[in-house]
């Protein structure tokens, strides 16, 4: 059996709209970094339409970060990177890559920019709750090419478009945006 909205014939994460739910900044004991450690990651409940959920989606976002108040929000232990303009996570963490597939679309900045304002931006969790959006799972290569001419690969799932905050999740696969399955 799937996971649910997960492909049963790839095992791939399928195209799918989803709010994020239960957001908080913690330790998931299931996840190690590439260096065997369990670090602070973005872990949110993500439910469809239909009520399909899956709980613990885990983005990493990178070493040295600190849960705070309870896991509402993250620090960086390093005080530096906890000023300035640029807040998000550690470049090519999977919390950071799924924020830059956030802000794809330059007409979603106004909207973003909004939610960051008023919930202090992505390093709280109140950024991420309620978050609707579809998201998909894409194949990201890294690193230096083998012998062989490939890159090292990791699943990541993506937001392909964004639909708002506390708003109606779309029904999978409702094209023409009337709220029901295709006929």
């Amino acid at each position: 059996m799937s996971k649910p909205f997960q492909d049963p014939d790839t095992s791939e994460f399928a195209d799918v709209a989803v709010r994020f739910t239960n957001v908080r900044f913690g330790i998931n004991r299931n996840y190690r970094d590439n260096q065997g450690n369990h670090p602070v990651c973005l872990i949110a409940d993500l439910v469809t339409a239909s009520g399909a959920e899956r709980a613990d989606q885990i983005f990493s976002i990178g070493p040295g970060y600190v849960a705070i108040d309870g896991g509402a929000a993250v620090e960086h232990e390093n005080k530096k990177f906890n000023r300035g303009p640029n807040l998000g996570f550690s470049k090519g963490s999977k919390g950071a890559t799924f924020l830059d597939s956030l802000c794809a679309d330059e007409a979603d900045y106004p909207a973003l920019a909004e939610r960051g304002a008023k919930t202090g931006g992505p390093r709280n969790a109140a950024f991420w709750e309620g978050l609707v959006c579809q998201m998909d799972e894409e194949i990201i290569e890294f690193g230096k090419e083998d012998e062989h001419g490939k890159k090292k690969t990791f699943r990541q799932p993506l937001a392909t478009k964004l639909y708002g905050w506390d708003c109606e999740i779309p029904v999978d696969g409702d094209e023409d945006g009337d709220g029901l399955p295709p006929a």
